[in-house]
Formats: structure tokens, sequence, C-alpha cells
């Protein structure tokens, strides 16, 4: 009789259902078994102790626990290489294995010791109960665990190194967690025994109490060292902020939201830092805090790509003219965007969209809202050509300039190419700049349309030279003085330095006006430069004596005439900040007319003054400086 089609398809899925995992391990290439014998640094069984096998090509683990003989078998798993984890206690060893078919691995703990103590709070040295304890070792293992109502922990560790810190989240009634509040460590040299007294001391606590307006600016947040780690959470009626923190000084602060924005404000309702009333936080005393924030200038606008579209992830970045402070936003799916965090002011707004762009100048006031409307992006240009020495090789850098001597924006900011290299400088904006090589004397004008590609060709640098000279003192040659060669332009050709015989050789120089500059700085400072004509060959120039600069020196105030610290004081590449006192000192500044520059680094701060000041060698110039706001 014949039988169903169906009983004997039947039959086959039941015999294969049915087959043992070790027939399928080994049809199967991908799947093999492991047995895990865990045993004590003496080769004792370990009964009882947890073991997981991690295969991280899979993303996949599975877990088991040792028998009374310490095994634990998995007769179907994962082929390959994977990690076996035993924890023992409160530690953890690990085992690299590659599974197939008939995998046995004995792991063979590492001797531990147990090390524990206790947590206690600085001054009364009463026991703190639900600490979290991490004990971290040298070799990379790392164990965490919690202090009991007496403030005792333990943990179990090899030999080596250990180190113990100690971090409570201090959770109260109104502050949510925000990250540890006070932490404290020791590090043991080295465990060799079991060390059960390492006592870890937490620092004393103290409470904040804040009021910030508006009510829907940041909140509060307590710095110290540099490292904001105490915010204070909101109570339920939103009438106050509250944070415990560790007795000691801290910096106090709140930022404004797309609610309410404002500028970063200090305790004392400044925006600059320096000027900050510091917040004292004192054992089992709560600290009254108040702060006004100060309101921030806010640009709106629409982003229209160049396809007509919305600019999704559009960046808009604003920069202040007047004084220090910048800010930066992606655009939204619908290619909105508002940007706070500035001050009164003009400023630039420029727009970068997938090689298109768009700049916006406009004068915005804190406290008010300026929209652009919608800033429809042009399609961004090309310049493109290839730099030709004529055979002589080398690597130049060019850059395209505006005439307002900025730098263009996209590709065009700055580049370096080998001779012979094709160049493409994309996303440049449309308009009209300077193409310049550095250091050659070399620039011609360029004009980029909105989605063209400017071809400039070959650009021929043409016949290089090679200067040579000398660097001296009234006493002599001067080794190791830095020597620096810029073209008419001011841009960079190349820098050395001289020999014990005070020589220096410098090539590529071209056909044009260049300035030598040499500077010896250290106790032994001083100053020279020299100006030459390139004619067409490899010239000697006279030596460069270098003499004793000048200095600068002054005070800097506000409007009513107090003196003004953390001020940012700059002349001929060096830099100086205001004291307490508002003064600062300067040197070396080479002699002659030098430009000063003195900005506040303070979003919202006082105004960048410019100015020039005369400065004649060995003596020191003085300038005091009133900014305005």
């Amino acid at each position: 009789m014949r039988r169903p089609v169906g009983v004997i398809v039947l039959v086959w899925v039941l015999a294969v259902a049915l087959a043992t995992p070790a027939a399928a391990a080994e049809d199967d290439p991908t799947v093999g078994d492991l047995t895990v014998l865990v045993t004590s640094a003496d080769g004792t069984p370990m009964r009882e102790r947890r073991v997981e096998v991690l295969n991280a090509a899979r993303g996949a683990s599975v877990r088991g626990y040792t028998t009374v003989e310490g095994t634990v078998r998995w007769p179907t798993i994962w082929s390959g290489d994977s990690e076996v984890v035993v924890h023992d206690g409160y530690a953890e060893q690990r085992f690299p294995v590659r599974v197939a078919t008939g995998t046995r691995l004995t792991a063979r703990l590492a001797a531990t010791h147990a090390i524990g103590g206790r947590v206690i709070l600085q001054g009364t040295r009463s026991p703190m109960a639900g600490i979290t304890v991490l004990v971290s070792g040298t070799d990379g293992t790392s164990v965490f665990t919690t202090t009991d109502s007496r403030g005792t922990w333990q943990a179990a560790m090899r030999h080596g190194g250990t180190a113990i810190t100690v971090t409570e989240p201090f959770y109260d009634k109104w502050v949510p967690y925000e990250g540890p509040k006070a932490d404290a460590s020791r590090t043991i040299a080295a465990v060799a025994h079991d060390l059960l007294d390492v006592d870890v001391v937490m620092p004393r606590l103290g409470a904040v109490s804040a009021t910030v307006r508006p009510a829907r600016a940041y909140g509060l947040i307590l710095e110290r060292d540099g490292v904001a780690g105490w915010r204070a959470g909101e109570r339920p009626d939103g009438s106050r902020l509250d944070a415990v923190a560790p007795v000691g000084p801290y910096l106090g602060y709140t930022y404004g939201t797309a609610e309410s924005p404002s500028l970063v404000t200090y305790v004392g309702d400044t925006v600059r830092r320096v000027d900050a009333r510091p917040v004292v936080v004192r054992e089992h005393t709560t600290t009254e805090v108040s702060i006004t924030a100060v309101p921030a200038a806010v640009v709106t606008g629409t982003v229209i790509g160049a396809d007509g579209k919305p600019a999704k992830g559009a960046l808009v970045w604003i920069e202040q003219l007047d004084r220090y402070g910048y800010t930066r936003v992606q655009t939204s799916s619908d290619g909105r965007f508002a940007l706070g965090g500035i001050a009164s002011g003009p400023v630039r707004v420029w727009i970068g969209h997938e090689r298109s762009a768009a700049r916006r100048e406009v004068t915005v006031r804190q406290g008010s809202t300026t929209n652009l409307g919608a800033i429809r992006l042009s399609r961004s240009g090309t310049v493109k050509g290839r730099i030709d020495t004529g055979g002589r090789g080398g690597v130049w850098s060019f850059s395209l300039v505006r005439a307002d001597g900025t730098l263009a924006d996209g590709d065009g900011t700055w580049s370096v190419v080998r001779e012979h290299e094709q160049f493409a400088l994309r996303g440049t904006p449309p308009g009209t700049y300077r193409f310049v090589l550095h250091g050659s004397n070399y620039s011609r004008k360029v004009t980029v349309r909105p989605g063209h590609t400017v071809d400039i060709g070959a650009v021929r640098v043409g016949r290089r030279f090679r200067v040579e000279g000398t660097v001296r003192t009234s006493q002599g040659p001067v080794a190791r003085a830095l020597v620096i060669v810029r073209d008419a332009r001011g841009t960079e050709l190349r820098r050395t330095r001289t020999d014990a015989r005070g020589r220096y050789s410098v090539g590529g120089v071209r056909r044009g006006t260049y300035t030598v500059t040499a500077e010896l700085g250290g106790a032994r400072s001083a100053l020279g430069r020299r100006t030459f004509t390139a004619k067409g060959h490899d010239q000697r120039l006279p030596a460069i004596v270098l003499r004793e600069p000048g200095a600068l020196k002054g005070t800097v105030r506000d409007p009513s005439g107090r003196p003004v610290a953390g001020v940012v004081v700059a002349v001929g590449g060096r830099s100086a900040t205001t004291s307490r006192t508002g003064r600062f000192s300067l040197g070396p500044v080479r002699s002659g007319s030098a430009q000063v520059v003195v900005e506040d680094p303070y979003v919202g701060g006082f105004l960048t003054k410019r100015f020039t000041v005369a400065v004649r060698p060995g003596q020191v110039a003085t300038a005091d400086v009133r900014l305005r706001r």
C-alpha cells in the first residue's frame, strides 16, 4: 500500500528534531561544545562559581554555575573566538578560548586576597552606609561594592597595586541625581595578604539654597577646580533650588535655555568669571545664593537651500565683530534656527550647507530677537588649477583672500599641494578674491560665480633663488636665532635657525620684496629685521643686528576708572592677562609702532579695543586703557 506523502514528511521532521546536539554540532561548523573546569591557584576544583561565555562577534552570551567537580558544560555553543569570565566572589577573571567540537578549558584562578575597610565622614568620623566603593587593580580588573550599616566594605583582589574610589550620589527629597557629589580615594601600593583596615574619609558636607531669575534659566551650577559637578535641583513648588555639596569654595553660575535665552551669568550677576562672587559651602550650614541672569540677543531665520527647499542640518555660525563671542547651531528639519548666547552689537552670520553658503552682517540687541527671515543659499563655486615651478618641485601653500583680508570659507581657507598636483578649492562662496601663493609674492584676482568652476590653469612660480646672511649682536654672531622670511603680503615662505656661527640660508625666494626677521628668546631676548628686494639671483644680505627690544606695561580700567582683571592684552604675537589690579606687562616687544589689541574673553564683557603705541629699544612704553561696554 502506498503511504501518503504527508506521513513521510512528518517522520523526517521528527527524526531531525530528535537528533542530539552533539550530532548537530558535528554537522554545523558554526556550532561547537565547551566544557570549563574552574580551579583555584593550587588546582582545587571550585564549586558554585558563576561562569559566562561572551562571543563579541555575535553579541551574545550564556552563563552557568560550576558543579561539585568544578565544571560547567555547554553541549551546543557558537564556535570561534570567545571569552570565558569566571566570577569569584567580588572579583572576576577572564580567559580567552577558541570553541570547536570537544573544546575543554581549565580556568585556573589567580590567588586573591580580601581587601576592605570603612567609609567615614570627615570631622565626626561617623560611618557612612550605602556608599558605592570602586576597587580597581593595576591589572585592569575592577569591583564595585557597597558599604553596610556600619560603613564597612569588602572585596577580593589579586596581587598588585589597588586604587579605591568612593562616591556617593547624595540623593535628597529635592535633588535629582546629576553625577557624583563627593568623592575620596586611596591607593594601596600592593596587596599581598588580607587587608581589612583601609579607611576612606569622605568630605564634610553643607547645603546651598538658590534663587535664579528668570525662573526658566537653567538653574544653578556649582563648579570647583574647573569641574562642574553639582547641579542644584528644583523644589516641587519651583520656589528655590537646593544642592548638597562638600565643604569648600565654588563658582556658581547659570545659563539660558530656549525658553529663556541668557548669557552665562555668575553669582554676583556678572558675565565675567573673574568678577564672580564665590559660593562658600560650610558644614551643616545652608548658604543662600541669588542670580539674575543677563539676557542674551537672539537671531532667528529660515535657511533655504540652493535647490529651493528648506535646508535641514545647515550650520549657522555667528561671531561678534566688536567683542569676544561666537556660537553656532544646526537648522531643524524645516530649515529654521534660533541662536542665543550672544551680546549686543554687530555680528557676522555665516551659513553653510552642502557646498552652498551665505553671509549676513546685522546688529543685534540683548533682550531682543532679530529675525533674518528666509536666507537663500547661493550655490558655491570651485577654483582649480595646478602649481608649476618648472620642475624644481616643492610643497606650496595658498589661500583665497577677500578684499577685507579675511579668508574664504569652504576648502578655500587654506590648502597645501605639491608641484604639478591639481588642486580644487570647493565650497567657495560666490565673490571676488585674491589667489595668494604663500611666500612667493604671487597673487591674482579670481571671481567665483554660483555653481561654476574657475580654472586658473598653471600657477607659474618661475625661477627661485636663495638668500643667506648672518645674525649678530654688538658682541658677535648669534647661534640658534629664529629666522623667518615673509613676502610683501606678509605670508610666510620659510623659517630656520642660525648655526653656531650665526649663519642662515633660505631657498625658494622669487622676485619681489621680502622681510627677514630674527629673534632670540629667553633671557638674551633680542629682535632684528631687514627688508630686501629679490633681484633674480642668489643674494647675500647684510648682517641682521639684533637690538635690545622694548617692553609694554600699563593698566586696564572700566569706564568708571575701576581696574579690570582677566582681560587679554596682545602685541607682536605675545599676550598677557591683566591682574586683579588691572595691570599687565609684555615683553620683549619689537621697537617701532606696535599694534595693541585688548580683548575681554567673556561673552557680553567689554568691547575689544585696538590702538598703536610707540616702543623704543631698551625702554618700557606705557599704555593706560579705558574699555567700553
